[in-house]
């Protein structure tokens, strides 16, 4: 049974206490529609300065109103429009700071001024719905905000559309993944993780290399390129390292080579030693953010937002830097045109 409690101010304090109690509320209640609407109503209480919080459905192309906290919305949202649709058709979250310059926003309540779009994946990498927070406060959310969300919308994956009996990730029929054994060798067992993940992100567009394992997103003003890279100590039997290398940069002005590392974007390292879909999730979810934080470069306010999350010496010494400065003056110059 749900406890009421002062939620904490501090996002750090606020998303794990947000994630035990949404497990609470999905224990063991196998309705979807119950648990969409009391995961709806648990946002709409615990974070502030939200003006609708709610869930969208997969229905064929197009995604349907589920439960909701708000004003009426938009029953039906084509797929690929608004910042909904684009967050169902490229299975990536939407970080919106400023939905007016958002192409294509579909406006269902007009006071809503930034918004954060999950989208909700089946064991088969199928998207089954979407997690929509609107707020009437621009730049409202954050990567933080993301991060502290993600876990809540697996959560919520998981109730509202169960993994059937038999079911899991639907690796390519040729997959290391499928006859993995203590005698497989890393560097296959390797190769094979990088080539799903390279799958999984192919039908939202993103190119994959499989030479050297590299999977590329690339928008109006920047491509973020991740690299996937392991140990050569690695040996059959045992985990295998997987190292993710994303690296931001801008686009046609010479800056490719050496492009926007100085942004502070680190890499991360998973142990795999075998197909597992929590695993791959960690994974994925891991990446989306990525590519999530990229998108929100491509503007100046998306920049300063990031800026202004890094400790000051760390701001200081990015205000120095060359290559920032000349991308920043990039972007005031299209700005004024």
């Amino acid at each position: 049974m749900f406890q009421e409690f002062s939620w904490p101010r501090e996002k750090g304090e606020l998303y794990p206490l947000l994630k035990a109690q949404a497990a609470a509320l999905l224990e063991e209640e196998p309705d979807p529609v119950a648990n969409m609407a009391n995961l709806s109503a648990l946002l709409w209480q615990a974070l502030p300065e939200i003006n609708w919080v709610g869930f969208y459905r997969t229905v064929g192309e197009e995604l349907v109103l589920g439960p909701f906290q708000g004003k009426p919305a938009c029953v039906r949202i084509p797929w690929g429009k608004g910042v909904c649709g684009a967050a169902a058709k490229e299975k990536a979250p939407q970080l919106v700071p400023d939905v007016h310059a958002f192409p294509g926003h579909i406006a269902c309540d007009g006071a809503s001024r930034s918004e954060l779009v999950i989208p909700l994946l089946a064991q088969n990498g199928e998207v089954t719905g979407v997690l929509d927070l609107d707020s009437p406060v621009s730049g409202r959310f954050t990567g933080e905000d993301l991060e502290g969300l993600l876990p809540i919308a697996r959560l919520a994956a998981e109730a509202l559309f169960p993994q059937k009996e038999g079911d899991g990730p639907e690796w390519a029929v040729d997959s290391a993944l499928h006859h993995m054994t203590s005698g497989t060798p890393a560097r296959e067992l390797f190769q094979a993780v990088c080539d799903e993940i390279g799958r999984y992100y192919q039908p939202a567009g993103l190119k994959y290399t499989r030479s050297n394992r590299k999977l590329r997103w690339k928008g109006k003003r920047l491509c973020c390129e991740i690299g996937f890279w392991s140990s050569h100590s690695n040996r059959s039997g045992e985990w295998v390292n997987l190292e993710i290398v994303p690296s931001v940069f801008v686009l046609g002005d010479g800056m490719v080579r050496k492009g926007l590392l100085p942004l502070n974007i680190r890499p991360k390292n998973f142990n795999v030693c075998r197909p597992d879909k929590d695993c791959f999730a960690e994974i994925i979810a891991w990446i989306d953010r990525q590519l999530a934080l990229a998108r929100s470069l491509e503007s100046r306010e998306g920049v300063e937002r990031y800026l202004k999350r890094l400790p000051d010496r760390q701001r200081e010494t990015l205000g120095r830097d060359d290559n920032l400065r000349r991308y920043l003056d990039r972007l005031d110059k299209e700005r004024v045109k």
